[in-house]
């Protein structure tokens, strides 16, 4: 069966809010103590294709197709700082479920929140039931790129 391609950032937001998270990880050598990722996943690889396929048209930088360890489904990520802002800012106006996770996201890659705010507000999210993942236990200390530049 075809899986029919994307043809807009409403589509792809969709499903991103369905299949997709807003993953991140501590990053201690970069500007950005926390490094985002956009991550699509799916039990049909063909699924994912269509989303890299779209991503790729867009001039998004997406990773390979990989097969999670558990081998039930496959996933996509988006990694890199402006590949990931530019798909956030695409998506974020048809965002439902994922809309403050994406604005917070932007916030913080465009110096207008801390790390430390990022993580309060996917925390909220979390306890808010919009989140599936476990919040952190740890309080990372996250300052923005403008606080580590400047040392204040």
């Amino acid at each position: 069966m075809r899986v029919p391609e994307y043809d807009s950032w409403r589509q792809l937001a969709g499903y991103f809010d369905g299949d997709g998270t807003i993953y991140f990880s501590d990053t201690s050598n970069r500007p950005y103590k926390l490094s985002i990722a956009l991550v699509f996943v799916d039990q049909s690889v063909d699924q994912i294709r269509t989303v890299k396929d779209f991503l790729n048209r867009h001039g998004v930088r997406t990773s390979n197709i990989l097969k999670r360890s558990d081998g039930e489904v496959y996933q996509l990520a988006v990694s890199e700082f402006k590949s990931v802002k530019r798909a956030l800012k695409r998506m974020a106006l048809f965002l439902c479920k994922k809309e403050i996770e994406a604005r917070a996201a932007l916030d913080y890659y465009e110096g207008r929140i801390t790390g430390n705010q990022l993580l309060t507000v996917f925390k909220a999210e979390v306890d808010a039931s919009r989140r599936e993942r476990k919040a952190r236990t740890v309080l990372l200390d996250v300052p923005t790129l403008a606080r580590m530049v400047t040392g204040s």
